[in-house]
């Protein structure tokens, strides 16, 4: 398996963190608080677009097959987390990350937000090619929709 990792130290990179992981699929039962190493791990699968197959094609039309590869997002100096799940959905896709006073918080494209108390800005993605489940979709006039994800296992 090969593994690649980016670390993120500098909040002017915040944005660039967060067009990494936008719209990236997690589950909250695969969080991981390690409070002995101060780490927390939110393990996510990463679309492959550019791995994506045509299945269908149609006038107006088209319709996609994409691998999900497994990566994870990692969290250092993490006092204490809390998540805030006022949709209870236990899937959802990254939209936001953010750094204020002391407290990192992620939020998603749905009611979700998870609050993190950290001293210091550190957070590393790690990307794998490990593949853990299939992403099907269709672009109608060019604009994704009916996205149908499925996870192979529990990461």
């Amino acid at each position: 398996m090969h593994t690649k990792k980016l670390q993120f130290i500098n909040l002017d990179e915040i944005q660039k963190l967060t067009d990494i992981i936008h719209d990236m699929w997690f589950n909250t039962d695969w969080i991981i608080f390690n409070q002995a190493e101060s780490i927390l791990t939110i393990p996510f699968g990463e679309v492959q677009y550019s791995k994506a197959r045509m299945v269908a094609n149609y006038v107006l039309l088209r319709k996609y097959t994409a691998v999900v590869a497994k990566s994870c997002l990692r969290v250092h100096n993490v006092k204490h987390y809390e998540l805030f799940d006022r949709s209870k959905i236990g899937t959802y896709d990254f939209n936001d990350i953010k750094y204020l006073n002391g407290h990192i918080t992620i939020t998603t494209c749905e009611d979700l937000t998870i609050d993190v108390a950290s001293d210091e800005f550190m957070i590393e993605i790690e990307r794998t090619d490990e593949i853990i489940g299939e992403y099907q979709f269709r672009l109608i006039l060019g604009i994704e929709c009916g996205v149908n994800l499925k996870f192979d296992s529990k990461i």
